[in-house]
């Protein structure tokens, strides 16, 4: 039984290797697995995965373990390599959390992690894990009762859940979390029970399968990249190399984000660096390629931008890390715009707006292309629908009470409704609602809700 320490991978003293040591002894003869092999824990586990997987080494079979830990495991990617060694060794009997923060001090929400050693493959694949969430104070003892009532689950993918006045049961069998595609299993201990069925509906596949997803841009240097109209008053450089941005998501002010929303520009050089890097290729030169772009800019009366490069390698930009390593460190390379642009972190309301104008969104927003077979209006419209933001509370992480955030790989990975099953009316009634939205009628809201719930 343990309460270990909750400590951030980056903050791990005298360093990672010293907490990883251990996990070399688990694992066949001669290999080991979970510390360099194919499960290898992620060198992003905090300190508290550790202290579980360390005390496990003093389980004997059907000993069990109860530790009281931060529930970041259960939405992190880091979270899928621990569930695995979970999954490979023992039955996973509950996970108890609380509506009310277990410790006044602690800035994270925890719960109960309650297994029990198993080496028995087909044990613990017919094991129920259950996932009780506690509503109000309850005795201890009247929640280990709860935490080991027996569900009777015939089949693997079958989910019970019963809700009591003191507190919820949603029990699974471990064989259908392990068989998940996605680590993600928050929504079991705290979404409502219309959300978690919603989320399992067979009508729902990841956002991956309609849209691509990637990060916005990261500059490595955002005070010489991003540039105001002051700025452009001081250096008048040439139109050809600024364009529109998006640097926060403040500035979506509707569900079409324009070049009126924002005061920003970004430095595009890359057009002119490919330019020429054709003209001087196979030419006579021991410059390089950064050297021969500054030289061109001055040839070419492009004298502004010349000194504005000239002043940021003053400012030791050049030095960064980022930009280090780029050929040309003022090139950020091809800035493509995204059809639609969504939050990275997320305060109250979801908005996905359309990218109209072309803007050129920093490494804080999320950026989405829509394949196409799929209408991007409609995915819009679901995008911007209720269903969306309520996936989006257990789907993303909070770090502190702080906003809620959502990275590209989990907006990858979170459940949408399957657009190409649905049938033209079906998506009629989606795309007119969300141009209604976008046009702020009144009721378009709901309207906008009704229907994905409809053809959902």
């Amino acid at each position: 039984v343990g309460n270990p320490p909750y400590i951030r991978h980056e903050n791990l003293y005298p360093n990672k290797e010293h907490f990883r040591q251990h996990l070399k002894a688990f694992g066949t003869q001669n290999r080991t697995t979970y510390y360099d092999g194919s499960k290898s824990l992620s060198k992003k586990c905090d300190a508290y995965i550790y202290f579980v997987t360390h005390a496990t080494q003093f389980l004997r079979e059907g000993g069990r373990l109860g530790y009281i830990i931060p529930t970041k495991w259960m939405m992190t990617k880091y979270g899928d390599s621990f569930q695995t060694f979970l999954h490979d060794h023992f039955k996973i009997q509950a996970v108890v959390g609380f509506s009310a923060r277990a410790f006044e001090d602690a800035l994270v929400d925890t719960a109960l992690l309650l297994i029990e050693r198993c080496e028995d493959e087909t044990e613990r694949h017919k094991n129920t894990t259950r996932f009780v969430r506690i509503k109000d104070k309850m005795e201890p003892k009247d929640i280990v009762d709860t935490a080991e009532y027996n569900f009777n689950l015939e089949d693997d993918d079958e989910l019970i859940l019963r809700n009591r006045p003191n507190y919820r049961i949603v029990a699974v069998t471990q064989s259908s979390l392990e068989k998940r595609e996605s680590s993600k299993i928050a929504h079991y201990l705290k979404a409502p029970q219309d959300l978690i069925e919603l989320s399992e509906n067979q009508k729902m596949v990841s956002l991956d399968n309609l849209a691509e997803v990637s990060y916005g841009n990261k500059t490595g240097a955002n005070d010489f990249f991003f540039l105001s109209e002051d700025d452009l008053d001081t250096w008048p450089i040439n139109e050809r190399f600024y364009r529109p941005a998006l640097k926060s998501y403040r500035d979506v002010q509707g569900y079409t984000v324009t070049g009126e929303d924002t005061d920003l520009y970004i430095l595009d050089v890359h057009d002119y660096v490919e330019e020429i890097q054709r003209d001087t290729k196979g030419l006579a030169s021991n410059a390089d390629l950064t050297e021969r772009v500054k030289n061109s800019l001055s040839r070419d009366g492009y004298d502004v931008l010349a000194e504005y490069v000239e002043h940021g390698e003053q400012e030791g930009y050049h030095e960064r890390a980022t930009l280090k390593s780029r050929e040309v460190w003022f090139d950020m390379g091809d800035l493509e715009p995204p059809q639609l642009v969504h939050p990275y972190g997320i305060d109250e309301r979801v908005i996905v707006a359309s990218n109209d104008d072309g803007l050129i969104p920093s490494n804080r927003v999320q950026c989405i292309n829509v394949k196409a077979d799929v209408d991007s209006d409609v995915f819009a419209g679901y995008l911007n629908s209720t269903v969306h933001s309520a996936l989006l509370e257990f789907w993303g992480r909070n770090e502190g009470g702080g906003s809620l955030e959502i990275m590209t790989y989990e907006l990858e990975e979170i459940p949408v409704a399957n657009l190409e099953d649905m049938g033209e009316d079906q998506q009629k009634e989606i795309s007119e609602a969300y141009r209604a939205l976008a046009d702020e009628q009144n009721g378009a809201q709901s309207q906008l809700d009704s229907a994905v719930l409809k053809a959902i």
